[in-house]
């Protein structure tokens, strides 16, 4: 189901086991420097040769810029992502702060349309699905693993996005 959002009273909060708690609306969101990059989505339940994959061109922010304003203490082992349909997925810290994972309000130029997670979703490298959560409004820092609603009923706790296919021998 796609939740309703309600911009009025959405905000991002940041919190946990950080130097300083944010609270940032999304015009705030916004104002930050931005990133764009191209990134395939793919279900983790998608067989080869599915269609549950797509590729598109995001608009957002770094997630790692965000952490490190937010100060992530040398504890910290996991960021847990959540959003307003109480979904929410823990990634380790090393994953939220990789150079390519972004916050992301925009999708091929236009704003992220409310079923791909309008205001703010998750774009992680390396990562199905399920570990990119959509409609965020908090991202938890923490030294525990909290295991989602698919892990719970055990999908992978990694998520880690297999090979598909691959070009064995090359023809002229």
């Amino acid at each position: 189901q796609v939740p309703s959002v309600s911009m009025g009273s959405w905000s991002l909060v940041v919190h946990g086991m950080v130097r300083e708690q944010l609270r940032l609306t999304y015009d705030e969101l916004k104002a930050l420097p931005a990133a764009t990059t191209m990134h395939t989505l793919e279900c983790i339940g998608n067989p080869a040769g599915g269609n549950l994959i797509g590729n598109a061109t995001w608009r957002g922010i770094s997630l790692r810029a965000l952490l490190e304003r937010a100060g992530v203490s040398d504890q910290a082992a996991y960021v847990v992502i959540g959003g307003v349909d109480e979904y929410l997925t823990s990634v380790p810290i090393a994953t939220a702060m990789h150079a390519h994972a972004m916050l992301a309000y925009a999708m091929n130029d236009q704003p992220l349309p409310l079923k791909h997670g309008f205001p703010l979703r998750a774009i992680l490298p390396g990562v199905y699905g399920q570990k990119q959560p959509k409609w965020i409004t908090g991202i938890e820092v923490t030294d525990e693993d909290k295991l989602g609603p698919w892990e719970q009923r055990g999908w992978s706790r990694r998520a880690t996005i297999q090979l598909n296919s691959g070009i064995k021998i090359p023809r002229e």
